[in-house]
């Protein structure tokens, strides 16, 4: 069974909780083209403010708008490749320019690179076959050098059901990309709903990525539900803990309790035979070693999940949208696992939508690919609350809004803090006096310390999606 049809936006609108203000969105789209998936969001001529980049299917190219300001965009440039399906964005050979690592699927399915110039437009670096086809590519440090390799999702989509390979593949650190053993065998039935089987994050903080990966498979090929595989620090990994999930579409990793750890979101569907089905966000809490337990399910819009704090209160939520059906919903977070009812968002067909604050508010917006509609829309937070502005987008900095510097603080005293990095930040950590006391794994960090009469070093570290880390300190003085 493979439905995606979903509740239309009447029904969805008796969904939507009155326990919440609403936060609103101004949408603003531009030209991309028929068949635009989801975009990725990066600083691409390094101005300080964020730019997207489009994959476009049915032209078989990438297009770049860069941001000209205040979250508006102008067309720059546009890369050609086969059937694009996907685009992500790092400095691949550390020259200090964001580049493209973009997954096809044009009957020689490859795996393409294109490498920037610093002005938002890119040369072609290396192609890179694949033995089936993408289903999801992510990318992550798989040894802990601070560069960019990924995980992809190679799938047969041929066969009646998808036969798949998930393999890592590691960067030498100038570019180039070479397979590591899979990590399924290449027998294994799964399936893809689209963008986003794949989740990564290091799950049991031992300072190596791991990988979380969707099996919607019969029993005889591993179950439905999801693989977990702690990896090693070298681009090999342990065996998988396996978590049966009914009817498993998507992942996702983020943090929705108050110990910032990294949990997981799967998306479900109920059992259906047509239209309306219902899909779930079943949130999987972390036990701080990198097993999970289930902590709630919550009807949402949706098979693709993005996590971001939408209502800027420090605590993480859930988007939820499906590749050509209508509208979008989130869902807030409590902070311990449980989420409220789903507010809609937006009107039109959408991909995954991709969180980023583009005007340097604080607030996250939101990207989307529209296929149909041939355009990629930037969907702009309006009132969500700021915890701290960010500093531009240009390099990996941190910043500390408030307390001031050399200012006086009660014992107990709030720091609010903010990162930015061309591909944006991972994660937020606060530190006093040389002691980590907080986290975030978002850009914007809301934390309350205690500590003794007297002056003390607070420190903010702004950590890469890559593992570089930038730091901002100052002194307060405590009584």
């Amino acid at each position: 069974m493979r439905c995606r049809h979903l509740l239309p936006l009447a029904m969805l609108a008796l969904l939507t909780s009155a326990l919440h203000a609403q936060t609103t969105f101004a949408t603003t789209t531009y030209p991309t083209g028929n068949g635009s998936r989801t975009p990725v969001t990066g600083d691409f001529n390094g101005d300080g403010k964020p730019d997207f980049a489009t994959p476009v299917a049915n032209s078989g190219e990438v297009q770049i708008y860069l941001n000209s300001g205040s979250g508006a965009f102008a067309f720059k440039s546009r890369v050609s490749v086969g059937t694009a399906l996907q685009v992500a964005t790092a400095d691949i050979n550390k020259d200090g320019k964001l580049d493209l690592v973009i997954a096809t699927g044009d009957g020689g399915a490859t795996v393409q690179t294109f490498l920037g110039a610093g002005d938002g437009t890119f040369v072609p670096g290396e192609s890179i076959a694949l033995s089936k086809g993408s289903a999801d590519l992510e990318l992550l440090d798989l040894n802990n050098d601070h560069v960019a390799d990924f995980v992809i999702h190679d799938c047969d989509f041929a066969q009646p059901t998808a036969i798949c390979d998930l393999v890592p593949f590691m960067n030498d650190g100038a570019g180039h990309f070479t397979a590591k053993p899979a990590l399924i065998a290449s027998s294994t039935t799964t399936a893809s709903f689209g963008f986003r089987t794949i989740a990564v994050g290091d799950f049991n903080a031992d300072g190596k990525n791991d990988v979380a990966f969707i099996r919607y498979g019969p029993s005889e090929s591993g179950g439905r539900g999801f693989n977990v595989f702690f990896g090693h620090g070298d681009g090999t990994f342990g065996p998988p803990s396996f978590y049966a999930t009914p009817l498993p579409v998507s992942i996702a990793a983020g943090s929705f309790s108050h110990d910032a750890y990294v949990d997981l979101d799967v998306a479900t569907v109920a059992p259906c035979f047509g239209p309306p089905c219902q899909y779930y966000a079943a949130v999987y809490l972390n036990d701080h070693t990198g097993h999970f337990g289930l902590r709630s399910r919550t009807l949402i819009y949706g098979t693709a999940h993005s996590v971001t704090d939408v209502n800027g209160d420090g605590i993480e939520d859930i988007m939820g949208t499906s590749e050509g059906q209508e509208g979008g919903q989130y869902i807030l977070g409590h902070g311990d696992g449980t989420f409220g009812g789903g507010q809609n968002v937006g009107c039109c067909e959408t991909s995954l939508a991709v969180p980023r604050d583009v005007n340097l508010d604080g607030r996250h917006d939101l990207l989307q690919g529209k296929g149909s509609d041939g355009v990629t829309a930037v969907i702009r937070n309006n009132n969500a609350a700021v915890i701290c502005t960010p500093p531009g987008s240009a390099s990996l900095a941190a910043k500390i809004c408030s307390p001031g510097s050399n200012g006086t603080v009660a014992k107990t005293f709030t720091v609010k803090g903010s990162g930015n990095a061309p591909a944006g930040v991972q994660r937020l950590e606060l530190w006093v006096d040389g002691h980590k006391k907080a986290q975030a794994l978002d850009d914007q960090l809301k934390a309350s310390v205690m500590v003794a009469a007297g002056t003390h070093k607070v420190t903010v570290v702004a950590v890469s999606q890559f593992g570089s880390t930038a730091n901002k300190s100052i002194f307060v003085h405590a009584q």
